[in-house]
């Protein structure tokens, strides 16, 4: 087993990568909101646009909530695929 231990400064801004679109901190979405919006996906089969903007409009923090629509459709997406496939789907 080996520990190291980085004695540097920690730098003031933190630039994003160079492949980066936005200058933006990357913030994980919450597993459980992936869940919420599979399932409505699955309940509802409402369109992705429609989905989301009823995600949206049910939750008041920004962290409970899917980043966008196109989020909405690449987990619909994997829930088809996962239902084609029988595979479990997102985890």
């Amino acid at each position: 087993m080996c520990v190291v231990e980085y004695l540097g400064a920690f730098p003031d801004a933190v630039l994003p990568h160079g492949n980066a679109k936005k200058a933006s901190e990357y913030v994980r979405t919450d597993p459980l909101v992936l869940e919420a919006v599979k399932a409505k996906l699955t309940v509802t089969k409402h369109p992705v646009k429609r989905t989301y903007d009823e995600l949206k409009d049910e939750v008041d923090d920004d962290v409970a909530r899917p980043r966008d629509k196109k989020q909405v459709g690449f987990t619909l997406h994997l829930t088809l695929n996962a239902m084609h496939d029988g595979s479990i789907g997102l985890q």
